[in-house]
């Protein structure tokens, strides 16, 4: 049940990372002619093994090129770093052993109180984001 609930949740957040929000300077569209020109331009230079992705942002183009590169990232802003640390750092799910939640991370935060009727993290969160994603869904048919 957790792991199903866990999949539901990161599904929809990355949903809502990665089509609903839009941020400004965004490259996730141009990820394949990024590609292509770094191919171009380093033929014959097989042993590279480094990416540098400087204004990292949404960490789009660094995720894109993790799997080939080590990567190097940066950006001025604190939730550029967030989304580096968790995105492009960790390459196994955190197991939170500082906490003591006894590797139950979603009952952990299940059982923080909210301001929203007592209702729990996980239900507020899951039914924002399904109604952003109707909301996404219903624009993209209109179109």
């Amino acid at each position: 049940m957790i792991n199903t609930v866990r999949n539901v949740f990161l599904n929809v957040l990355y949903l809502y990372i990665y089509l609903v929000m839009r941020f400004i300077g965004s490259k996730r569209l141009l990820l394949k002619n990024i590609d292509y020109v770094i191919q171009q331009n380093i033929k014959g230079h097989k042993n590279l093994k480094s990416f540098c992705d400087i204004f990292s942002g949404t960490t789009v183009v660094a995720q894109y090129f993790k799997k080939r590169y080590q990567i190097f990232s940066n950006d001025l802003l604190y939730f550029s770093y967030c989304l580096q640390k968790s995105y492009i750092e960790l390459n196994k799910e955190p197991k939170f052993e500082n906490l003591n939640i006894n590797s139950d991370l979603f009952g952990y935060l299940n059982k923080i109180e909210t301001t929203k009727k007592r209702v729990s993290f996980i239900k507020i969160t899951l039914r924002e984001e399904k109604i952003k994603e109707d909301i996404y869904l219903r624009l993209m048919q209109k179109k």
